[in-house]
């Protein structure tokens, strides 16, 4: 199955994404995924692969290059639902994902991107590293797709709001909100489901966006909404 229409496809992925906001570039993960602003958009495939462990994985390669940049591993048992390691680094991580336990009804889930230990230092013993940006996603109803998912980026030194709008197939982050007139459209993915073969999406993100970032977040919003079908 194809992406669906959104009410979100009126905005498009600029060159100038930030031009006129108050930031040069957008950092969730780390400053050396940040796409050079005086390049054009990058897109990146995600291939979604069936696993061993409860999500399955993606690999993401760069779209023009068909080079493979990214890929994810997702968790057997515990509160870590996955970490995106970088493949061009011998498979260093990058960031890891948690599960924060969920409201009553579990409408709510809250989620933490964290820096991976190894990361930091690789002779650190600590299970968690530090929290780069704080998920919350809204929505989530029986044969309803349809969610928010509201991201606070915690670091001092670029802190910022970002809202995704899974709409169907299609998942829209803004800086900001979309109802905001200031809202910037940051990067996009539409997903093709398929029946037989590993579902794809196709993610466009904008110069001066932490690419990581958007990927853990893209891969976040597909397992919020694979767990409901």
């Amino acid at each position: 199955m194809g992406g669906t229409s959104s009410k979100y496809d009126r905005w498009r992925v600029r060159d100038d994404a930030l031009s006129g906001t108050r930031y040069d570039q957008i950092v969730l993960v780390d400053d050396r995924y940040v796409l050079p602003v005086d390049e054009p958009m990058r897109k990146y495939t995600l291939q979604h692969i069936s696993g061993l462990s409860l999500s399955g994985y993606y690999l993401v390669f760069d779209a023009q290059s068909r080079k493979l940049v990214f890929s994810t591993k997702g968790r057997v048992f515990g509160l870590k639902e996955f970490e995106v390691v970088d493949v061009r680094r011998n498979n260093t991580p990058v960031v890891d994902v948690y599960a924060e336990p969920s409201t009553a009804l579990g409408l709510t889930s809250k989620f933490e991107f964290r820096r991976p230990c190894a990361a930091i230092a690789p002779d650190r013993e600590e299970s968690r590293g530090e929290t780069l940006a704080t998920i919350r996603i809204d929505g989530r109803l029986a044969f309803n797709l349809d969610m928010t998912m509201s991201c606070q980026v915690t670091r001092p030194d670029c802190p910022a709001n970002i809202t995704l709008k899974i709409k169907g197939e299609s998942y829209s982050v803004f800086l900001g909100h979309p109802m905001d007139r200031k809202a910037v459209l940051l990067a996009r993915a539409t997903v093709d489901r398929k029946l037989l073969t590993g579902d794809t999406m196709e993610l466009t993100i904008a110069p001066g966006i932490d690419a990581a970032g958007m990927v853990a977040l893209c891969v976040l919003a597909d397992e919020a909404q694979r767990q409901l079908r």
